[in-house]
């Protein structure tokens, strides 16, 4: 099983968030549907993974983010806002 850091989402800034989304989801989907049932508090630590890893690419992806941990955990946060079900995890774990 890979993990999220081989990956490296951070590298893939030709896109967009829906497509990173597309390609992380079925994978992610899987995760969580698993760890649910047998394991419900791995989720969370899953889920805080790929919103460090999201905001990392964002840092990459868009300069005005570059220096600032708080200014993309900000832009995470109110894409989260805007699009709720753009990420498997975020449906799951910010509804609760």
């Amino acid at each position: 099983m890979n993990g999220i850091a081989s990956w490296r989402l951070h590298r893939r800034t030709t896109g967009n968030l829906a497509d990173l989304a597309v390609e992380v989801n079925p994978v992610l989907r899987g995760w969580l549907n698993y760890f649910t049932v047998f394991y419900p508090s791995a989720v969370y630590p899953i889920g805080k993974r790929i919103d460090r890893h999201l905001m990392r690419w964002a840092k990459w992806k868009y300069k005005r983010l570059k220096r600032s941990d708080d200014r993309a955990r900000v832009w995470l946060r109110d894409v989260r806002q805007r699009s709720p079900d753009l990420f498997a995890h975020w449906a799951m774990r910010y509804t609760t």
